[in-house]
């Protein structure tokens, strides 16, 4: 039963239950056709082809790669013209008709041998060191730095890889890289084994006794007044005593 109302009492008004309503704004709806996608991972030719970039300029300096293509340049156009030369030569002699194919196939072989991998492309290389540095007399220097220029040009440009040189039989090819071809490899030491023999010592000979009196007599006699101060004799004098003293 109803409680009773007083009847000074105002009637009561019904409580209304409150919504909590969310001080966030509400989440837009992004269509599916304008969600961001992750980029697409690199290809391996990609990363590979990004890897020869940062190599061919950082792995060595600016100067180092300007004198290999130098030296590469050089062979290349060389080995071009003495090929024709060769081939010119051959038209021009009158007995070219009982040259046998043997004699004639070294030139032809060897046309291309520094643009494509091949069975004379150590050959050739041997042939242009020996033109440079037996034929024009080019110090061992040039040598090594053409065999230098041309391992890095057959390794980053021709693709070479390992340290030797073999014919593969299976695939038909040869493999490796051209400068460890024994033939090669034994005239390059031989160019240095000559340097090393032959060439004039640059480094200071130490002076013997006999060498320091030869140098005394000169100053205690009178050839040597007005070359040599008195004060400049006696500085050398006691410098060589305490050089001498002090060896043993």
């Amino acid at each position: 039963m109803p409680p009773k109302r007083l009847a000074n009492q105002a009637p009561s008004t019904p409580t209304k239950r409150r919504t909590l309503v969310s001080a966030l704004p509400p989440t837009p709806v992004t269509p599916s056709s304008k969600i961001t996608k992750e980029p697409a991972l690199p290809t391996v030719e990609q990363l590979l082809g990004q890897s020869k970039v940062t190599t061919d300029q950082w792995y060595r300096s600016k100067s180092t790669r300007e004198g290999y293509a130098n030296y590469v340049k050089a062979g290349i156009l060389w080995l071009e013209n003495w090929v024709k030369d060769a081939a010119s030569a051959e038209k021009d002699d009158n007995t070219t008709n009982e040259i046998s194919e043997d004699t004639q196939a070294p030139d032809v072989a060897l046309k291309g041998a520094f643009e494509v991998i091949k069975e004379e492309t150590p050959l050739a290389l041997r042939l242009f060191i020996t033109y440079k540095c037996d034929h024009q007399g080019r110090g061992f220097s040039t040598a090594e730095g053409t065999r230098s220029a041309f391992k890095d040009y057959f390794e980053r440009v021709l693709g070479c890889q390992g340290e030797g040189w073999r014919f593969n039989a299976h695939t038909r090819t040869w493999e490796g890289n051209p400068v460890f071809q024994t033939d090669f490899k034994v005239y390059f030491e031989s160019l240095k084994n000559r340097q090393n023999r032959t060439a004039t010592a640059t480094q200071a000979l130490p002076m013997l006794p006999k060498d320091m009196k030869i140098i005394m007599d000169y100053l205690d006699n009178e050839a040597s007044i007005g070359d040599v101060s008195d004060i400049q004799k006696a500085y050398f004098k006691a410098f060589a005593t305490t050089a001498l003293l002090g060896r043993h």
